[in-house]
Protein backbone atom coordinates (compact mmCIF):
# COMPACT_ATOMS: atom_id res chain seq x y z
CA UNK A 1 0.00 0.00 0.00
CA UNK A 2 3.12 2.44 0.98
CA UNK A 3 4.57 1.55 -2.25
CA UNK A 4 1.11 2.67 -4.30
CA UNK A 5 0.94 5.70 -2.20
CA UNK A 6 4.68 6.78 -3.18
CA UNK A 7 4.05 6.20 -6.67
CA UNK A 8 1.10 8.45 -6.93
CA UNK A 9 2.71 11.09 -5.53
CA UNK A 10 5.91 10.89 -7.63
CA UNK A 11 2.76 11.13 -11.04
CA UNK A 12 1.38 14.29 -9.29
CA UNK A 13 5.29 15.93 -9.28
CA UNK A 14 5.69 15.06 -12.60
CA UNK A 15 2.58 16.56 -13.64
CA UNK A 16 2.63 19.72 -11.98
CA UNK A 17 6.22 20.43 -13.68
CA UNK A 18 4.94 19.52 -16.98
CA UNK A 19 2.26 21.98 -16.32
CA UNK A 20 4.28 24.45 -15.08
CA UNK A 21 6.63 24.51 -17.92
CA UNK A 22 4.17 24.64 -20.59
CA UNK A 23 2.57 27.74 -18.96
CA UNK A 24 6.12 28.87 -18.64
CA UNK A 25 6.76 28.41 -22.15
CA UNK A 26 3.61 30.04 -23.34
CA UNK A 27 4.80 33.07 -21.45
CA UNK A 28 7.67 33.56 -22.37
CA UNK A 29 6.22 33.56 -26.64
CA UNK A 30 3.49 35.75 -25.18
CA UNK A 31 5.98 38.60 -24.44
CA UNK A 32 8.08 37.79 -27.62
CA UNK A 33 5.71 38.11 -29.57
CA UNK A 34 4.85 41.57 -27.68
CA UNK A 35 8.01 43.30 -28.37
CA UNK A 36 8.22 45.56 -31.53
CA UNK A 37 9.65 44.14 -34.52
CA UNK A 38 13.27 44.46 -35.10
CA UNK A 39 13.61 48.07 -36.87
CA UNK A 40 15.41 46.82 -40.53
CA UNK A 41 17.68 49.82 -42.29
CA UNK A 42 17.53 50.67 -45.27
CA UNK A 43 21.20 50.67 -47.36
CA UNK A 44 21.94 53.25 -49.93
CA UNK A 45 24.03 52.28 -52.94
CA UNK A 46 25.15 53.59 -55.67
CA UNK A 47 24.73 52.21 -59.51
CA UNK A 48 26.55 51.56 -62.54
CA UNK A 49 24.76 50.83 -66.10
CA UNK A 50 27.33 49.26 -68.83
CA UNK A 51 26.79 48.49 -72.08
CA UNK A 52 28.45 46.22 -74.98
CA UNK A 53 31.24 48.01 -76.51
CA UNK A 54 34.92 47.61 -77.54
CA UNK A 55 37.35 46.34 -75.20
CA UNK A 56 41.15 45.59 -74.73
CA UNK A 57 42.12 43.63 -71.80
CA UNK A 58 45.53 43.76 -70.40
CA UNK A 59 47.73 42.86 -67.46
CA UNK A 60 50.84 43.74 -66.34
CA UNK A 61 54.05 42.47 -66.90
CA UNK A 62 57.71 42.21 -66.41
CA UNK A 63 59.68 40.81 -69.89
CA UNK A 64 63.34 40.26 -70.96
CA UNK A 65 65.01 41.72 -73.87
CA UNK A 66 67.04 39.13 -76.54
CA UNK A 67 69.25 39.98 -79.10
CA UNK A 68 70.50 37.59 -81.84
CA UNK A 69 72.46 40.51 -83.54
CA UNK A 70 74.62 40.33 -80.11
CA UNK A 71 78.17 39.77 -80.48
CA UNK A 72 81.26 37.78 -78.11
CA UNK A 73 84.27 39.44 -77.62
CA UNK A 74 86.85 36.54 -77.00
CA UNK A 75 90.86 35.95 -77.09
CA UNK A 76 92.66 33.84 -80.16
CA UNK A 77 95.85 33.91 -77.39
CA UNK A 78 96.25 32.73 -73.74
CA UNK A 79 97.20 35.90 -72.09
CA UNK A 80 96.00 37.40 -68.87
CA UNK A 81 93.62 40.42 -69.13
CA UNK A 82 95.93 43.59 -68.90
CA UNK A 83 93.45 46.27 -68.69
CA UNK A 84 89.19 46.44 -69.66
CA UNK A 85 88.16 49.97 -71.34
CA UNK A 86 84.50 49.45 -70.89
CA UNK A 87 81.91 48.66 -68.27
CA UNK A 88 78.41 46.56 -68.26
CA UNK A 89 75.67 49.35 -69.51
CA UNK A 90 78.18 51.53 -71.55
CA UNK A 91 78.09 52.68 -75.09
CA UNK A 92 80.90 51.42 -77.83
CA UNK A 93 81.71 52.72 -81.11
CA UNK A 94 82.96 50.45 -83.33
CA UNK A 95 86.39 49.99 -83.23
CA UNK A 96 87.14 51.43 -80.12
CA UNK A 97 89.57 49.18 -77.78
CA UNK A 98 87.36 47.35 -75.01
CA UNK A 99 89.98 44.93 -73.69
CA UNK A 100 93.97 44.78 -73.68
CA UNK A 101 95.95 41.54 -72.95
CA UNK A 102 99.06 41.28 -71.44
CA UNK A 103 101.62 41.58 -74.78
CA UNK A 104 105.22 40.87 -72.72
CA UNK A 105 105.56 37.99 -73.60
CA UNK A 106 104.78 38.30 -77.59
CA UNK A 107 106.86 41.64 -77.52
CA UNK A 108 109.88 39.60 -75.63
CA UNK A 109 109.57 37.00 -79.07
CA UNK A 110 109.18 39.90 -81.66
CA UNK A 111 112.44 41.63 -80.36
CA UNK A 112 114.38 38.20 -80.01
CA UNK A 113 113.62 37.27 -84.01
CA UNK A 114 113.67 40.68 -85.20
CA UNK A 115 117.54 40.44 -83.47
CA UNK A 116 118.19 36.93 -84.93
CA UNK A 117 116.91 38.21 -88.66
CA UNK A 118 119.31 41.81 -88.15
CA UNK A 119 122.32 38.91 -87.37
CA UNK A 120 121.64 36.58 -89.96
CA UNK A 121 120.81 39.49 -92.42
CA UNK A 122 123.79 41.09 -91.64
CA UNK A 123 125.94 37.29 -92.59
CA UNK A 124 123.65 37.36 -95.50
CA UNK A 125 125.28 40.53 -96.85
CA UNK A 126 128.91 39.28 -96.08
CA UNK A 127 128.57 36.25 -97.95
CA UNK A 128 126.70 38.06 -101.17
CA UNK A 129 129.82 40.81 -100.93
CA UNK A 130 131.78 37.59 -100.69
CA UNK A 131 130.72 35.72 -103.65
CA UNK A 132 130.21 38.88 -105.47
CA UNK A 133 133.86 39.53 -105.56
CA UNK A 134 134.66 34.91 -106.15
CA UNK A 135 132.55 35.65 -108.99
CA UNK A 136 135.46 38.22 -110.41
CA UNK A 137 138.21 35.66 -109.33
CA UNK A 138 136.83 32.87 -110.92
CA UNK A 139 136.87 34.61 -114.52
CA UNK A 140 140.62 34.33 -113.57
CA UNK A 141 141.01 31.21 -111.99
CA UNK A 142 141.41 33.34 -108.62
CA UNK A 143 138.62 30.75 -107.30
CA UNK A 144 137.46 26.83 -107.80
CA UNK A 145 134.14 26.82 -109.12
CA UNK A 146 133.24 24.59 -106.49
CA UNK A 147 134.27 27.57 -103.78
CA UNK A 148 131.93 29.77 -106.11
CA UNK A 149 129.17 26.84 -106.34
CA UNK A 150 129.33 26.00 -102.02
CA UNK A 151 129.19 30.26 -101.28
CA UNK A 152 125.85 30.52 -103.69
CA UNK A 153 124.46 27.44 -102.23
CA UNK A 154 125.31 28.89 -98.24
CA UNK A 155 123.64 32.52 -99.68
CA UNK A 156 120.25 30.14 -100.90
CA UNK A 157 119.95 28.79 -97.09
CA UNK A 158 120.88 31.88 -95.24
CA UNK A 159 117.67 33.38 -97.54
CA UNK A 160 115.54 30.85 -96.96
CA UNK A 161 116.04 30.85 -93.07
CA UNK A 162 115.59 34.96 -93.15
CA UNK A 163 112.49 33.79 -95.15
CA UNK A 164 111.41 31.69 -92.65
CA UNK A 165 112.04 33.73 -89.55
CA UNK A 166 110.11 36.65 -91.38
CA UNK A 167 106.88 34.88 -91.68
CA UNK A 168 107.54 33.79 -88.02
CA UNK A 169 108.00 37.41 -87.50
CA UNK A 170 104.42 38.40 -88.81
CA UNK A 171 103.00 35.72 -87.43
CA UNK A 172 103.93 37.13 -83.87
CA UNK A 173 102.89 40.91 -84.53
CA UNK A 174 99.60 38.74 -85.49
CA UNK A 175 99.62 37.65 -81.95
CA UNK A 176 99.75 40.54 -80.91
CA UNK A 177 97.02 42.43 -82.70
CA UNK A 178 94.92 39.56 -81.03
CA UNK A 179 96.22 41.42 -78.05
CA UNK A 180 94.14 44.69 -78.33
CA UNK A 181 90.23 43.56 -78.97
CA UNK A 182 88.42 46.29 -80.58
CA UNK A 183 84.37 46.45 -81.18
CA UNK A 184 83.02 45.30 -84.51
CA UNK A 185 80.01 46.90 -83.98
CA UNK A 186 78.64 49.96 -82.28
CA UNK A 187 76.52 48.98 -79.16
CA UNK A 188 76.35 48.81 -75.34
CA UNK A 189 78.54 46.26 -73.56
CA UNK A 190 75.58 43.76 -72.02
CA UNK A 191 77.75 41.24 -70.02
CA UNK A 192 81.52 40.81 -68.84
CA UNK A 193 82.52 37.47 -68.20
CA UNK A 194 86.08 38.51 -67.11
CA UNK A 195 88.00 40.72 -65.17
CA UNK A 196 91.59 42.19 -64.47
CA UNK A 197 93.83 39.76 -63.96
CA UNK A 198 91.95 36.97 -65.51
CA UNK A 199 93.49 34.29 -67.97
CA UNK A 200 91.65 34.45 -71.15
CA UNK A 201 91.75 31.76 -72.99
CA UNK A 202 91.31 31.18 -76.99
CA UNK A 203 87.90 31.13 -77.85
CA UNK A 204 86.61 32.27 -74.29
CA UNK A 205 84.18 34.88 -74.22
CA UNK A 206 85.25 38.38 -72.33
CA UNK A 207 82.94 40.72 -73.24
CA UNK A 208 79.15 40.53 -74.81
CA UNK A 209 78.23 43.59 -76.80
CA UNK A 210 74.51 43.95 -77.58
CA UNK A 211 73.61 45.58 -80.87
CA UNK A 212 70.57 48.34 -80.88
CA UNK A 213 69.32 46.74 -84.39
CA UNK A 214 68.30 43.54 -83.16
CA UNK A 215 66.47 43.36 -79.83
CA UNK A 216 63.12 42.20 -78.89
CA UNK A 217 61.23 41.68 -76.14
CA UNK A 218 60.60 38.00 -74.86
CA UNK A 219 57.19 37.37 -72.30
CA UNK A 220 56.83 34.17 -70.50
CA UNK A 221 52.85 33.54 -69.29
CA UNK A 222 51.20 30.46 -67.94
CA UNK A 223 49.07 28.08 -70.64
CA UNK A 224 46.05 29.51 -69.83
CA UNK A 225 46.37 33.11 -70.45
CA UNK A 226 45.97 34.11 -73.90
CA UNK A 227 48.48 36.33 -74.78
CA UNK A 228 47.84 38.42 -78.05
CA UNK A 229 50.18 41.51 -78.01
CA UNK A 230 52.40 43.39 -76.22
CA UNK A 231 52.23 47.52 -75.35
CA UNK A 232 55.61 48.64 -74.58
CA UNK A 233 56.14 52.55 -74.31
CA UNK A 234 52.19 53.15 -75.16
CA UNK A 235 52.81 51.58 -78.63
CA UNK A 236 52.18 47.68 -79.07
CA UNK A 237 53.31 45.24 -80.67
CA UNK A 238 51.87 41.27 -82.02
CA UNK A 239 53.65 38.40 -80.45
CA UNK A 240 54.75 35.65 -82.00
CA UNK A 241 54.85 31.91 -80.34
CA UNK A 242 58.29 30.56 -79.79
CA UNK A 243 56.63 26.54 -79.86
CA UNK A 244 58.81 26.29 -76.49
CA UNK A 245 58.60 26.90 -72.58
CA UNK A 246 60.77 27.79 -69.95
CA UNK A 247 59.91 26.63 -66.42
CA UNK A 248 56.71 25.17 -67.76
CA UNK A 249 55.63 28.80 -69.07
CA UNK A 250 55.21 29.67 -72.60
CA UNK A 251 57.26 32.02 -74.72
CA UNK A 252 56.49 34.72 -77.31
CA UNK A 253 58.45 37.47 -78.69
CA UNK A 254 57.99 40.51 -80.45
CA UNK A 255 59.48 42.16 -83.67
CA UNK A 256 62.79 43.96 -83.67
CA UNK A 257 62.34 46.95 -81.69
CA UNK A 258 64.81 50.16 -82.10
CA UNK A 259 64.95 51.75 -78.87
CA UNK A 260 68.37 51.12 -77.35
CA UNK A 261 67.26 48.04 -75.53
CA UNK A 262 70.53 45.77 -74.74
CA UNK A 263 70.13 41.97 -73.90
CA UNK A 264 69.16 40.61 -70.51
CA UNK A 265 66.95 44.21 -69.79
CA UNK A 266 64.16 43.96 -67.96
CA UNK A 267 61.25 45.95 -69.00
CA UNK A 268 57.81 46.89 -67.85
CA UNK A 269 54.85 46.25 -70.02
CA UNK A 270 51.31 45.22 -70.27
CA UNK A 271 50.05 42.01 -71.85
CA UNK A 272 47.16 42.12 -73.87
CA UNK A 273 45.29 39.34 -73.46
CA UNK A 274 41.56 40.27 -74.79
CA UNK A 275 40.34 42.23 -77.85
CA UNK A 276 36.82 42.36 -78.64
CA UNK A 277 33.29 43.36 -78.26
CA UNK A 278 31.93 42.88 -74.69
CA UNK A 279 30.09 44.10 -71.45
CA UNK A 280 33.22 45.65 -69.13
CA UNK A 281 32.48 44.79 -65.18
CA UNK A 282 34.77 46.63 -62.49
CA UNK A 283 36.67 43.71 -61.15
CA UNK A 284 35.73 44.86 -57.45
CA UNK A 285 31.71 44.70 -58.67
CA UNK A 286 32.11 40.36 -58.67
CA UNK A 287 31.24 37.86 -55.85
CA UNK A 288 32.40 34.92 -55.51
CA UNK A 289 29.91 32.32 -54.25
CA UNK A 290 30.47 28.19 -54.13
CA UNK A 291 32.61 28.32 -57.20
CA UNK A 292 30.12 30.57 -59.11
CA UNK A 293 30.60 34.71 -59.72
CA UNK A 294 27.22 36.95 -59.07
CA UNK A 295 26.62 40.70 -59.49
CA UNK A 296 24.53 42.26 -57.77
CA UNK A 297 21.06 44.09 -59.96
CA UNK A 298 19.30 46.80 -57.56
CA UNK A 299 15.52 45.18 -58.12
CA UNK A 300 13.48 47.79 -56.79
CA UNK A 301 13.92 48.00 -52.80
CA UNK A 302 15.99 44.75 -53.29
CA UNK A 303 19.10 43.31 -54.20
CA UNK A 304 19.01 40.46 -57.22
CA UNK A 305 21.87 38.28 -56.96
CA UNK A 306 22.61 37.51 -61.02
CA UNK A 307 24.85 34.50 -61.89
CA UNK A 308 27.48 35.72 -64.48
CA UNK A 309 30.04 33.87 -66.93
CA UNK A 310 33.30 35.89 -67.27
CA UNK A 311 35.20 35.55 -70.88
CA UNK A 312 38.21 36.84 -69.55
CA UNK A 313 39.77 39.30 -66.78
CA UNK A 314 42.23 41.79 -67.03
CA UNK A 315 43.24 44.14 -64.78
CA UNK A 316 40.76 46.75 -66.34
CA UNK A 317 37.67 44.25 -65.45
CA UNK A 318 35.97 41.11 -66.30
CA UNK A 319 34.34 40.56 -69.84
CA UNK A 320 31.23 38.82 -70.15
CA UNK A 321 28.80 38.55 -73.22
CA UNK A 322 24.91 38.40 -71.34
CA UNK A 323 23.82 41.22 -72.75
CA UNK A 324 20.63 40.69 -70.35
CA UNK A 325 22.28 43.16 -67.91
CA UNK A 326 23.00 45.92 -70.29
CA UNK A 327 21.45 49.15 -69.52
CA UNK A 328 20.43 47.55 -65.57
CA UNK A 329 21.55 49.13 -62.13
CA UNK A 330 24.36 46.89 -61.19
CA UNK A 331 25.01 47.83 -57.12
CA UNK A 332 28.39 49.15 -57.42
CA UNK A 333 29.46 48.80 -53.73
CA UNK A 334 32.37 46.33 -51.64
CA UNK A 335 31.49 43.00 -51.08
CA UNK A 336 30.40 43.26 -47.81
CA UNK A 337 27.27 45.47 -48.60
CA UNK A 338 26.71 43.20 -51.68
CA UNK A 339 26.54 39.90 -49.58
CA UNK A 340 23.95 42.17 -46.96
CA UNK A 341 21.98 43.19 -49.77
CA UNK A 342 21.64 39.07 -50.96
CA UNK A 343 21.30 38.46 -47.31
CA UNK A 344 17.44 40.75 -47.49
CA UNK A 345 18.77 44.00 -46.77
CA UNK A 346 16.53 46.70 -48.34
CA UNK A 347 18.26 49.23 -50.27
CA UNK A 348 17.80 52.58 -51.64
CA UNK A 349 19.91 53.93 -54.71
CA UNK A 350 22.20 57.44 -54.78
CA UNK A 351 20.72 59.80 -57.33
Amino acid sequence: MKNIIRVLIILVVIALLVIGGIKAVKDKRAKEAALPPAKTYTIKVKTIKVEPKDITLTLPILAIVENDSDVKISSKVAERVESINKSRGQKVKKGEVLVKLDSRDVNSKILALKSKIFSMQINLNNLQTIHKRSKQLLKVDGVSVEQFEKEASSIASLKAQIASLKAGLAELYALKTYTVLKSPIDGVVSKLFVSVGDMAMPGKPLMQISSPKGAYIVVRVPSDINAKSLIFKNKEYPLTPLDNTFNSLNEYRTPHIEDNLTEGQRVDGKLVVYKGKGILLPNDLILNRDAQEYIVLANGKKGEGFKISPVAQGQEGVVVKDTRIADKDIVSEKPDILLKLLSGAPLEIIK
